[in-house]
C-alpha cells in the first residue's frame, strides 16, 4: 500500500465547514471510506474529476489522496464564500487543481470535445434524476479503462435509479463493494459493445436478490 501525499488526519484537520450546513459535505465517515479505497491504488500520472465542489472536503481527499490533477466542476464556489478553494489552498493541493466554474452539463461536453481521460470521477452535483444521468452519460465517455466512477448519496430513489440502470444496461461496469451505504462505486471492466437498440428493464439499485442474480448472468452470458 502506498503512502499518499497526505494523511487522513492531516485533510480532516484543515477543513473548515460552517456547523450548520455539514450536511452539505460528504460525512466523516464518507471520506475515510473513500480515502481507504483510494490509497489501495496507483494513481501516479492520473488525473481526476469531480462534480460538486462546495466546501472542498472531498476534493481535498480525492487530490490529498492521489497526489494526481485534480478538476472540478461547480458553478456555485462563489456562493460558498470560496471556502472550497481556501480549504484546498491551506492544504497545498490547489496548485493541482483545476475548477471549471459552470454547470456540468456544459462542462463535461467540452472536456470531451478536447478528448480528456480521467481515471476518478465522483458525481455530487445537482441530486435530480436527469442530472445525475446526464453526468454519469458523460462521465464514463471521459472514463479511461479500468477507471472509476463514484456516486454520493446512493441512498436517494434518484440515485439508485441511475443505479438500476447502469446495473441492468451496462455490462461494460461492474459493482464495487463500499463499506458506506451512502456511496457506490462502479468500475470500467470493457467497452460498451451493446447494439444501437439494446434496453433492458431496470428498477431501482438493490431492489431485490432476484435482480442481483439477473445482472450477474446477464454479465456471464452477454444477454438475458
Amino acid at each position: 500500500m502506498k503512502t499518499p501525499p497526505l494523511s487522513f488526519e492531516q485533510i480532516r484537520g484543515n477543513i473548515r465547514i460552517p456547523q450548520n450546513k455539514r450536511s452539505i459535505s460528504i460525512t466523516d465517515d464518507e471520506a475515510a471510506a473513500l480515502y481507504n479505497f483510494l490509497i489501495s491504488h496507483n494513481w501516479k500520472g492520473k488525473r481526476t474529476v469531480e462534480i460538486g465542489f462546495a466546501y472542498g472536503y472531498s476534493a481535498a481527499i480525492i487530490a490529498g489522496t492521489t497526489g494526481a490533477l485534480h478538476t472540478v466542476i461547480d458553478p456555485f464556489q462563489k456562493k460558498y464564500g470560496n471556502m472550497g478553494i481556501r480549504n484546498m489552498k491551506a492544504l497545498g493541493l490547489w496548485k493541482n487543481t483545476t475548477l471549471i466554474a459552470g454547470y456540468s452539463h456544459w462542462a463535461l461536453p467540452l472536456l470531451l470535445k478536447k478528448k480528456r481521460v480521467f481515471d476518478f470521477a465522483f458525481i455530487d452535483g445537482g441530486h435530480l434524476f436527469d442530472g445525475i444521468f446526464l453526468d454519469f452519460y458523460y462521465l464514463e465517455k471521459l472514463l479511461s479503462p479500468g477507471g472509476f466512477l463514484l456516486f454520493h448519496d446512493a441512498s436517494l430513489p434518484q440515485t439508485r435509479m441511475v443505479l438500476g440502470w447502469i446495473a441492468s444496461n451496462r455490462p461494460d461496469f461492474r459493482f464495487l463493494q463500499v463499506s458506506q451505504p451512502n456511496l457506490c462505486i462502479v468500475q470500467r471492466i470493457s467497452n460498451d459493445k451493446r447494439p444501437w437498440w439494446d434496453y433492458h428493464h431496470f428498477n431501482l439499485y438493490g431492489l431485490s436478490r432476484f435482480n442481483k442474480l439477473k445482472q450477474l448472468i446477464r454479465r456471464i452470458i452477454g444477454k438475458i
